[in-house]
């Protein structure tokens, strides 16, 4: 993280990961190439005083604060469905417990959100009452208007539905679990669709819970519990405690969001079946601790969602 004074802020950084993820469209290579001066030109606009611009391997990711003294933080990345499914789900909302965007231009990649006073919540939140406040917290989302432009739930599944490379069992026998999901829901709601642990803000002025970084789909909501359901897990919990600190997130979490238990077990199970599959090399091989990690939790998940679930 580098940070400037001067408004002159063409020296923006692409990382190298960030470029080699778009560098097979051209499209995309075009943007890249483009987007310094488009951003440039925006944040002057704004009357940038101060920037900082963040580690990012998706987006262009700038922190700034402007004329007025307030933060602000400036998101880009090439136009497709997922950058305008991201807009597209911002820019009509003012709820409290979402953050609010400032500034969209869909046709550049481009949104300018407001900065949230407060920190993500801790790894180690985990105790009842702040499982509670994470499911209200995705009670509040999963009402929010949809708008054109977000993604279906049904399209963000294609992947697990239809695999183009060797999967792993866990992966697999959630694939009929989750066609079965697609194919019985009644909703379709707006879906936060990556809401972890760092996208939730404790705001120190209002102590809200706030949401940041909505990939903005539409469809079941109970598919939200799976994001936040796999991470910070503590380690080396033997088969019997992993199982029962999955169950017990889910229930608790399930329960204050309203979803139906069932549908909970269930996507807790396929939804995470689709973020390892994305997480797999072109072989379809386990190779890092992380997809090890995540396989495991991935099979506990799928036996939870025999027991308690809806099974494929």
């Amino acid at each position: 993280m580098t940070e400037h004074d001067s408004p002159d802020v063409m020296n923006i950084t692409i990382f190298p990961t960030f470029c080699a993820n778009y560098a097979s469209n051209i499209e995309s290579v075009a943007w890249l190439n483009a987007a310094p001066g488009n951003i440039t030109a925006l944040l002057q606009r704004l009357g940038v005083i101060h920037w900082e611009q963040m580690a990012s391997d998706w987006s262009i990711v700038i922190r700034a604060v402007i004329s007025n003294q307030s933060a602000v933080y400036l998101k880009a990345s090439p136009p497709g469905d997922e950058t305008s499914s991201t807009i597209a789900c911002l820019v009509k909302s003012d709820h409290p417990q979402l953050v609010r965007c400032i500034h969209a231009d869909g046709d550049l990649g481009i949104h300018v959100l407001e900065n949230v006073p407060g920190a993500p919540i801790a790894p180690d939140t985990d105790d009842k009452d702040q499982l509670n406040s994470i499911g209200m917290l995705l009670a509040e989302l999963n009402q929010l208007d949809t708008q054109p432009g977000m993604i279906p739930l049904s399209r963000w599944c294609q992947d697990l539905l239809h695999p183009k490379l060797p999967i792993p069992q866990a992966i697999s026998q959630n694939i009929e679990r989750c066609r079965r999901l697609l194919s019985t829901t009644t909703s379709n709601a707006w879906i936060h669709g990556d809401l972890h642990h760092a996208n939730i803000i404790q705001n120190t002025d209002t102590g809200l819970l706030v949401a940041i970084d909505p990939k903005g789909l539409v469809g079941d909501p109970s598919v939200d519990i799976c994001t936040f359901v796999r991470n910070h897990i503590p380690e080396n919990l033997n088969d019997a405690a992993l199982y029962a600190f999955l169950e017990r997130r889910i229930r608790v979490i399930a329960a204050a969001a309203g979803y139906p238990m069932d549908r909970a077990f269930a996507w807790a199970a396929a939804g995470n079946a689709l973020s390892l599959l994305w997480d797999l090399p072109k072989t379809g091989l386990l190779e890092t601790g992380h997809q090890h990690h995540l396989c495991r939790v991935v099979a506990h998940l799928s036996d939870l969602a025999d027991r308690y679930g809806i099974t494929g």
